[in-house]
């Protein structure tokens, strides 16, 4: 009853390990992968997936004066003026400002609006875990937290949210603030009060709504992919000397997959376990080595690092991976401990069920031989002669575990930069 209840609890704390690993983590719309709160994630991709594609779907900038380009600004004057959210003539950075802050009011996103008189212009800012961050709503789906003149984008290999300072002439706002600069003719126009709260109400322009789903690039076929796996599971450990040890462990884990573009898919694995427990069986003395005594109370642990090369089967989103290669570990069995040079071998299953975030199931066995560093099976009376027999005895382990987790499918960097830069230009 008290191994069910054991079992039973191991497997809700599983569950929400699992569920708190996928809401702090996404991959977004152009490859990058942020490790946050669950509110950061969440407003994020509603901004990535929804807000941003929205507005470039539905304003298109029309102002001759907002660029020295000739061209540019002959093209601007043939394009018609729909959708406005002030009282000017023209659709500019204003009007994309006013409608990022609407759709982010509906949203219940933390978001002020920008004038910059400095650089004539007008954006957003939101409030991110207490920091300011411009945006700039005109980049359409490309970059959302710029490098420009008023910001700072991701960190640089687009992996970790940072801290993404402002512009210092920052004029920030709410819609109020907004109308009375623009009402004292002060670098803004008057927000269109009427089309502004139907947006906020609705979500929406009165003559377009946005759509439930915005295609995202395809930045995953024909390129390599890292598949990131936090995970739980069952580890049994068992090793020999003179008598023979086992257990059962609580195993935590992480491994960092990365796959090879198709046609080829040879991959490496990089992963780190920890797996913990609290008793331990041993073979009798009589009959030496034949049968197992009762368990006992004793603190056992395994830590082990590997380095595994091997071959992904992938179908669409499903991945199969089979590899093998080398690793160390440490353990831990009562009063003795030792290190040991290991030959993993992994089995393992992930499927995405989105283009980010998937489940993950492995099965690896490693087979170790050590050297010990405390052992209860050498008595000697001091340490010199401890460390002169302990050179001569060698304890093989066996570990196998089963673990279950959360993944992350993060595009490889092959080509994609040039794709980021590509949805960047879209929009200019």
């Amino acid at each position: 009853m008290k191994t069910l209840k054991r079992w039973m609890m191991m497997a809700v704390l599983a569950v929400i390990y699992c569920l708190l690993a996928i809401s702090c983590m996404t991959v977004d719309r152009r490859g990058a992968f942020l490790i946050d709160t669950p509110k950061a994630i969440k407003e994020h991709n509603i901004i990535e997936d929804k807000i941003l594609p929205y507005i470039a779907e539905v304003l298109e900038y029309n102002n001759p004066s907002g660029t020295n380009n000739p061209q540019a600004a002959q093209y601007f004057r043939t394009v018609k003026t729909a959708n406005n959210m002030n009282y000017d003539k023209f659709v500019d950075c204003q009007d994309y400002a006013l409608l990022f802050y609407a759709l982010c009011k509906y949203y219940r996103i933390d978001c002020k609006l920008v004038g910059n008189p400095t650089l004539h212009h007008a954006y957003n800012q939101l409030n991110i875990r207490g920091h300011a961050v411009d945006v700039e709503p005109q980049s359409g789906e490309g970059t959302v937290y710029v490098v420009a003149m008023h910001g700072w984008e991701l960190s640089k290999n687009g992996l970790f949210i940072k801290q993404i300072n402002t512009h210092p002439d920052n004029i920030v706002m709410d819609i109020d603030e907004w109308n009375a600069y623009g009402e004292a003719g002060r670098f803004v126009s008057p927000a269109n009060m009427k089309l502004f709260n139907y947006v906020v109400k609705d979500g929406h322009l009165p003559n377009r709504e946005m759509r439930k789903e915005y295609p995202a690039p395809d930045l995953l076929t024909n390129n390599s992919v890292l598949l990131l796996t936090p995970s739980i599971g069952y580890n049994y450990s068992y090793y020999s000397l003179n008598a023979s040890r086992k257990t059962n462990q609580f195993t935590f884990g992480i491994d960092w997959l990365q796959v090879a573009q198709p046609p080829i898919r040879w991959s490496y694995m990089v992963g780190a376990d920890l797996a913990l427990g609290s008793k331990i069986v041993e073979t009798l003395k009589k009959p030496f080595h034949k049968q197992w005594g009762e368990p006992y109370a004793a603190f056992s642990s395994v830590l082990s690092g590997y380095l595994l090369i091997g071959y992904t089967f992938n179908v669409k989103d499903f991945y199969l991976t089979a590899a093998g290669g080398i690793g160390l570990s440490a353990s831990i069995f009562g009063r003795s401990s030792f290190v040991s040079f290991t030959v993993p071998i992994d089995l393992d299953l992930k499927y995405y069920f989105t283009r980010s975030v998937g489940i993950s199931i492995s099965g690896i066995g490693t087979f170790g031989i050590g050297s010990f560093i405390t052992s209860s099976e050498i008595p000697v009376d001091s340490a010199s002669a401890y460390f002169l027999r302990a050179s001569m005895f060698h304890p093989t382990s066996k570990n196998f575990a089963v673990k279950i987790g959360p993944t992350i499918r993060i595009p490889g960097q092959k080509g994609l930069n040039e794709k980021i830069r590509e949805l960047q230009n879209k929009r200019r």
